[in-house]
């Protein structure tokens, strides 16, 4: 038989999304635009670190002040274990607007090696700081840093003499240089501008933006291409609820014993999987799991 649909899997996925940001103690408009709520949540996930065990590694030519030697090794026994390092992060990690250049552009962490947790949650401020990349199964240290080092070549030249591997797509290939090999100073005034550059390391190696990019709007690129291929699958699952009316409707009339019409359906995640939901009935049919 034909099915009344209703549905909104946009509301619903905005819904998941504010809900998510509300447990770390962030507040959302949901009558905000789709594309505003999906950016602000993106922006926070590329600045959060998500709390996994790690094998952690430490660059040839790192060094620590013997004042922050504790907490150095606090933080590389929290990330071992998988647990929590957000108080040691930015204090700007909650304001949803703030986007990282350093991390736009080179995907490098800045840590504070404090010991003392602030009424606001986060570690006591500290001058010097621990620069970090992560990866899901890894992070490597390279090195610490005066805070302000936001834009220092050796961070990059550290990668790529430690863990080549890690950084290799981001090499660009039968390049034996660039014609203008910006200054710290410039790459700071182009990051700014939202403007990527290239980095040489050392002849003949040079690196492309290894966190994503930045964008003209000075965003993060990988946070606009997240919005818009979420944006893009949502419209995608709607396109399945109502193509597979039929089936979900049969399902659900048949596991609650009567006919169920309209179907009240919403966009559903658990377990890292998408589902699509029969409110009255609560039956649920499986789309797939989550990626991107």
């Amino acid at each position: 038989m034909a099915y009344t649909l209703e549905l909104d899997f946009n509301r619903d996925f905005d819904t998941i999304l504010i809900s998510e940001l509300a447990t770390h103690g962030m507040v959302v408009d949901p009558s905000e635009p789709s594309d505003t709520i999906r950016r602000k949540y993106f922006n926070y996930k590329k600045r959060a670190v998500e709390p996994v065990p790690r094998t952690v590694h430490i660059s040839n030519e790192f060094t620590c002040p013997a004042v922050h030697q504790a907490a150095l090794d606090t933080i590389k026994e929290t990330l071992g274990r998988g647990d929590e390092i957000t108080a040691y992060l930015s204090a700007r990690l909650h304001n949803l607007d703030y986007s990282d250049p350093m991390l736009n552009d080179w995907g490098i962490h800045h840590l504070h090696l404090g010991t003392t947790v602030r009424a606001d949650g986060f570690m006591q401020r500290t001058g010097p700081l621990l620069f970090v990349r992560f990866d899901k199964k890894n992070a490597y240290l390279i090195n610490v840093y005066a805070h302000g080092a936001w834009t220092k070549k050796d961070i990059l030249l550290i990668l790529h003499r430690n863990w080549p591997d890690t950084i290799a797509d981001y090499r660009l290939r039968g390049i034996e240089g660039i014609e203008h090999d910006a200054s710290e100073g410039e790459i700071g005034q182009l990051r700014g501008m939202g403007v990527n550059t290239l980095v040489q390391v050392e002849p003949g190696a040079v690196y492309t933006s290894i966190g994503g990019g930045v964008t003209t709007a000075r965003t993060s690129t990988d946070v606009t291409r997240l919005v818009m291929e979420y944006s893009r699958r949502i419209a995608e699952f709607e396109e399945i609820a109502r193509k597979n009316a039929e089936l979900i409707g049969d399902d659900a009339s048949s596991a609650s014993g009567q006919t169920i019409d309209p179907l009240r359906l919403e966009l559903l995640i658990e377990d890292h999987t998408y589902y699509i939901r029969e409110l009255s009935t609560d039956y649920c049919y499986k789309l797939g799991q989550l990626g991107g």
